[in-house]
């Protein structure tokens, strides 16, 4: 049962910085959700999943976050490290929106 909360738990963390990453992307480039899944050539209703958490972000299509990463900026591997860790790396990108940079 512990284990499980803490599953639960490290999802909805990933699902949390799926979002802010997304919300780079949206703030980069100016465009409404609408628009981020067109570019991500998902369904606006898989974007609301992945926002919702109903989705893991480790458990999504790997295009996905390859075009995320490039909205953004960043390598894919940069961006699921941030998945994992909420620290973004040292990227102009992801460091002229965010104020979480580690």
């Amino acid at each position: 049962m512990i284990r499980s909360t803490m599953a639960v738990q490290h999802r909805d963390l990933r699902c949390n910085r799926l979002r802010e990453a997304a919300g780079h992307g949206l703030t980069i480039k100016q465009w409404t959700h609408r628009r981020l899944a067109a570019e991500l050539n998902v369904s606006p209703g898989t974007l609301s999943a992945y926002f919702a958490g109903k989705v893991d972000p480790l458990n999504g299509r790997l295009a996905i976050h390859q075009r995320l990463a490039r909205l953004i900026g960043v390598s894919v591997e940069e961006l699921i490290a941030f998945y994992e860790t909420g620290r973004w790396p040292q990227s102009e990108s992801v460091a002229a929106t965010s104020g979480s940079m580690g």
